[in-house]
Formats: C-alpha cells, structure tokens, sequence
C-alpha cells in the first residue's frame, strides 16, 4: 500500500514545477525519473500524477506518456467565473459584523496585496492571501476548500503566463474594500466583491475572445494536408492519361 505521505510529497514536488514553470505545458513528466529525484517509489508518483491529472494540471496521452496540459484562455476565463461565485457567497455570509471582527487579520494581508507591483510573483501570493482571508472570514469550510482549488490553478495560469498582467488598480484598493465590507450588507457585499473582480472577468473574456479570433477555421487542418491525385492514375475505377499538346 502506498504511504500517503509519500503520495503528498510528490504531489506537492510536480505542483512546485509547474508553479516555478519548471514544467511547462507540453513537457512530458517521466515518473521513473521523479522518483529518483524524489528517492521514492514508482507508485507515490503514480498516485501524484493521476491526481494531479484529475485536477486538470496533466493529461495522459496515447504514446506519449503523462504531458503537462495545454491551456486556454477560456479555461481560465471559466476558472474565474467560479471563483466570483465562491467569493460572493462567502461575503454575503461574512458582510458587516464578521469580517468586522476579523479586521485586525485581514487588513494587513490588504496591506501588502495594495503595496506589491502589480503583475509580480508577490502580487499574485499576497492576491491569493488575501483573498483566501477573507473567504476563511466567512467560517465554511467547503468554499475554503473550494477557493484553494480554484487558485490552485490561478498560481499556475501566472506561472505559464496565461494570466494577463492584471487589471489597473488604485492604491489602497484592497483596504478600502475591507473597509466598506464591514460596513456592508450582505446584498452590498455581493455587488462589492462582484464589482472589484470585475476587471479581471473583462480582461479575461477580451484574452479568450483574442484566442478563439486567432485560431485556424475548424477543418481548415484537412483542407490543407489533403494530397491531390497525381496525374495518370486511377480516379474513380479509370484510367488517365495526360493531354497531349495539338501539333502546329
């Protein structure tokens, strides 16, 4: 029986990869030599990649092994969507006196969110801190778990850099927003969570619709690989024969 421990330690290595962009979309992963690196067992790793490809991060395909999976820009695009919908419940549960207690907590991880360069590595760990903050606020576990799937994949969007730069934002934009959601209705923390994610759905629908414009006419792959039939052979059960020129 394999140890889970064993399990999570090669679990949390390949995720380390993909997050560092030490494995990038397309890499083949060869377990045998995982294992080595890690000095464990061919079936921790095992384990760890099928998980890591239930999640969507691999894909097994046909002669070629366990590959790092390709992204679209419309995957994340979907990936955001659900993340709005587990912040906006979590704030409608945490809206006024709840995170009111929890501010002490909160407003430094808003703090250094609001003082990070925007598009950095920092930025995207203290975004996904503070974020992950405030959904802790709201005391359900179910959207936490749910919450650090999601950004599971948003750490590594950023790390393949699918992720746009991030939308503009103004100074002290993240204390703000916990100030007025301790002020809030749970009806005003909705329109408030949904507003101030709004930018990153409006940049990521503009990436998916580029993406989706660039990309070739479906079919347009067999159009163009088709061999034409070569001249004096047999079409339609006939045989052919070259023209010859008319004398002059």
């Amino acid at each position: 029986m394999t140890s889970p421990l064993l399990s999570q330690q090669a679990y949390d290595a390949l995720y380390e990869s993909l997050v560092t962009n030490r494995l990038r979309p397309g890499d083949q992963i060869n377990r045998r030599q995982v294992a080595a690196d890690l000095g464990v067992g061919i079936g921790p790793v095992v384990e760890a990649m099928l998980q890591l490809e239930w999640e969507g991060f691999l894909e097994a395909q046909p002669r070629r092994g366990t590959t790092v999976k390709a992204v679209s820009a419309r995957q994340v695009l979907g990936w955001m969507h659900l993340r709005v919908a587990i912040e906006v419940q979590a704030a409608r549960i945490y809206a006024g006196p709840m995170i009111g207690k929890a501010e002490d907590k909160i407003l430094p991880l808003a703090q250094k969110l609001d003082a990070s360069a925007r598009g950095s590595d920092a930025s995207v760990r203290h975004e996904v801190a503070f974020h992950r903050g405030l959904v802790d606020v709201a005391d359900c576990p179910i959207l936490t778990r749910m919450f650090e799937h999601v950004m599971r994949h948003s750490l590594y969007y950023s790390a393949a850099r699918v992720l746009p730069k991030g939308p503009t934002r103004h100074p002290q934009s993240h204390v703000k927003l916990v100030r007025d959601l301790i002020q809030a209705t749970p009806e005003e923390a909705d329109h408030l969570i949904r507003s101030h994610l709004d930018a990153w759905i409006q940049l990521l629908t503009q990436a998916a619709d580029n993406e989706a414009a660039a990309a070739p006419p479906v079919g347009e792959d067999v159009r163009v690989s088709r061999v034409p039939a070569r001249t004096g052979g047999k079409t339609g059960g006939k045989k052919t024969r070259p023209q010859r020129g008319r004398k002059t």
